[in-house]
């Protein structure tokens, strides 16, 4: 899959996990750690400038951790290289804990910002989000943050002017983040499952 425009992603890989009590971007998932696996989804969703944020080794190290995803994700804008930033028509943020998105609902997703030149999102889950013409919305996400250290992805969507996008509900599985034990228990058993069925 291709894509007509210049699309950055943010791989947001930082939070402190302490729900799962793990870094949540190495656990594995059908032989794959769910960053490489989220990486390869973007890839396949034809996304060519894809970049890591988080901790120490990623591509943005977020020198202020734990303020949540909006708050990394206005950091990231800003350590961005400036032209990067200033190319990219679309900016798509995507969690490491989403190993269930399929890169053709992505590939979906961001082509409809594209040709409707709007931000917008699957029903009301946040991620993964796009965002349109990003530069545009940076000096009001640094007031956002300034006013608020750690703001919710409801008040950055808001920023942006999100717009939900409806996803029917046979689909809304791939939008399954995995936060804790049992999530990630979860999604073994309907990996399992599913494969019983085909088999």
């Amino acid at each position: 899959m291709t894509l007509p425009q210049n699309v950055l992603l943010f791989l947001l890989c930082g939070g402190q996990s302490r729900r799962m009590g793990r870094d949540k971007g190495s656990l594995l998932f059908q032989g794959t750690s769910f960053e490489q696996r989220t990486k390869r989804i973007a890839l396949d969703a034809g996304v060519t400038d894809v970049c890591t944020v988080g901790g120490k080794g990623k591509d943005i190290v977020d020198c202020i951790p734990h303020r949540g995803p909006a708050a990394a994700t206005i950091f990231a804008m800003n350590e961005a290289k400036e032209n990067i930033l200033n190319q990219a028509h679309a900016l798509v943020l995507l969690p490491v804990d989403m190993p269930m998105l399929s890169a053709v609902l992505l590939h979906q997703l961001i082509g409809l910002s594209l040709s409707q030149q709007t931000s917008c999102y699957y029903n009301r889950d946040w991620f993964p989000l796009v965002i349109y013409k990003p530069v545009d919305y940076l000096e009001e996400l640094n007031k956002l943050i300034t006013d608020s250290p750690m703001p919710s992805m409801k008040a950055l969507a808001n920023v942006c002017h999100a717009q939900s996008v409806p996803l029917s509900s046979r689909l809304h599985l791939a939008l399954l983040n995995v936060n804790t034990p049992h999530d990630f228990s979860q999604l073994q058993s309907l990996t399992q499952r599913s494969q019983t069925q085909i088999s």
